[in-house]
């Protein structure tokens, strides 16, 4: 009788030990297919540029201060926050081959706004 208690306690501890690797094998299977998910995120594109921009911002942010933030947003919106929206719309905007038609729009109205700026500051545009 007492043999068949040790034996029966050696299977209930058996079983866990089972039970427990079990766990153990699903949860290592969980982190390889987390960990290849994140490579694979890394390795994108839109993920390295904005990576790039963020590190160089964060290096021109540390060197320049506080003025490099307002600077680039005088309001309370701040630029990393409008980083996400600028690199989706740049992956649509490139998806759909208006890249280079957009910037060239952009090229002109700014050249534009500053002949106009350079104008009004030349002192010939006079209010009657």
């Amino acid at each position: 009788m007492l043999e068949h208690k040790l034996i029966s306690t050696q299977h209930t501890s058996l079983e866990q030990r089972k039970a427990q690797l079990r766990l153990d094998a699903a949860l290592y299977r969980v982190r390889i297919v987390h960990a290849k998910a994140a490579v694979v995120q890394s390795v994108r594109v839109e993920f390295l540029i904005q990576n790039a921009i963020q590190h160089m911002l964060a290096a021109v942010s540390a060197r320049l201060g506080a003025k490099f933030d307002t600077l680039l947003a005088p309001g309370k919106t701040r630029f990393q926050a409008l980083l996400p929206l600028a690199l989706g719309a740049y992956s649509y905007l490139s998806r759909k081959h208006l890249l280079k038609p957009v910037l060239g729009t952009g090229v002109v109205l700014a050249t534009v706004a500053a002949l106009m700026l350079r104008y009004k500051n030349s002192g010939k545009c006079t209010k009657h």
